[in-house]
């Protein structure tokens, strides 16, 4: 019976979290000038472990003034635990599915992702259209790795998502 109610107790925390985040998980309002177009792609991971762990990570790419920019927000973290991540950007100047086929223009890491932080990296287009791909790698303590990563985005030269 205990365990039915603290599920019951982690289910409402998660769902009021999801409520609140969702009203705060646009980020490119503040970003650039009114005059400026910013094209973003978001995914959204949830993830509930055994132990009772629930976290939201959101994996973003965006593109604009010659860049294309990805980042990883913690936005919500239940209990405390050490979210280790690894934040990728790929290119190609053909389409392709998996980013093992794409070129690796950037990495970046950290040892702890606390909720309320973001992991942040950008590359520039160099003029160049190309397909962009965001991936993040993650772990939770000492469990497993795990990979997540957006759609292949075709950005033109000056990072405008090209429809």
């Amino acid at each position: 019976m205990l365990s039915k109610i603290k599920s019951w107790i982690c289910i409402a925390l998660l769902t009021a979290a999801s409520l609140t985040i969702g009203s705060l998980s646009d980020r490119s309002g503040g970003l650039a000038g009114e005059d400026q177009a910013i094209s973003v792609h978001a995914e959204e991971v949830t993830e509930q472990e055994e132990r009772g762990l629930v976290t939201n990570l959101i994996l973003y790419i965006e593109g604009g003034d010659g860049e294309i920019r990805a980042w990883v927000k913690n936005q919500f973290t239940l209990f405390p635990s050490t979210i280790v991540v690894y934040l990728e950007l790929y290119s190609s100047e053909t389409y392709q599915e998996s980013y093992t086929t794409m070129t690796l223009e950037k990495r970046v890491m950290t040892g702890d992702l606390n909720m309320g932080d973001t992991l942040e990296t950008s590359a520039p287009t160099n003029g160049e259209q190309k397909y962009w791909k965001a991936r993040m790698r993650y772990k939770f303590d000492e469990r497993d790795w795990i990979s997540k990563e957006t759609e292949a985005m075709l950005y033109n030269g000056q990072g405008e998502l090209v429809n």
